[in-house]
């Protein structure tokens, strides 16, 4: 998954359905809530309202993995050597 650099500057709070879970690690980069839990995520709206600490650290956490894991560079590059793992023969871009 390719995510702008820039980044939004606020924490996520998301669901634990699908690929989030790879994506945003629970507490470090985000917090995770199980789908459908609404007192789950009040608990988290206020958890980070409260924590001005907890909610800058995971500000900074999520932006730092967004320009070293997600940049459009090392996305194409990790699916290049998928690629080649499956035999692929990949084409030039024109």
């Amino acid at each position: 998954m390719y995510i702008r650099s820039d980044g939004a500057g606020v924490p996520v709070i998301a669901s634990k359905v699908g690929g989030i879970p790879d994506i945003c690690r629970d507490g470090i980069d985000g917090l995770l809530i199980e789908p459908g839990d609404v007192i789950g995520l009040s608990a988290a709206i206020d958890k980070l309202f409260a924590d001005s600490t907890l909610r800058n650290r995971i500000i900074q956490s999520a932006l730092g993995r967004i320009n070293t894991e997600f940049v459009m560079e090392v996305v194409l590059a990790d699916l290049g050597r998928i690629y080649s793992q499956l035999g692929a023969k990949p084409k030039s871009i024109q």
